[in-house]
């Protein structure tokens, strides 16, 4: 499947809009798969239009309490956020932002999806 955004912009307001509403700092990793996971964009535009964030300072960059680097946006990336998230599909961004707030929630419950299948007896 080809990743519906492809515009660096509309790629850009994305990532901020997802930010934006989860509302708290992120590893690099949780960010990744929150803007991955539903094929809205893909890892290598995700990660030059990340870079592009935090170098035009909508993003920041910041060490939590164990040490590990993390991502917020900015005052300025919240005000491109909400001037801006009209441009991306309604439906694009509550099925993306439904999907984000679901994994992160598996994530820190520690939660696992595992499949097992096994042969049908004849």
């Amino acid at each position: 499947m080809q990743a519906p955004l492809k515009e660096k912009n509309d790629i850009k307001i994305f990532i901020l809009y997802l930010m934006r509403n989860i509302g708290y700092p992120l590893d690099f990793s949780n960010i990744n798969d929150i803007v991955v996971q539903d094929g809205i964009v893909n890892y290598f535009d995700f990660a030059e239009c990340f870079a592009e964030l935090i170098d035009m300072g909508n993003i920041s960059e910041s060490k939590d309490e164990s040490g590990e680097t993390v991502y917020a946006v900015t005052e300025q990336g919240k005000h491109v956020a909400d001037s801006l998230q009209s441009d991306i599909l309604m439906m694009i961004r509550e099925k993306s932002l439904k999907s984000a707030l679901r994994l992160l929630s598996f994530k820190k419950r520690g939660s696992q999806i595992k499949c097992k299948s096994e042969p049908q007896p004849d």
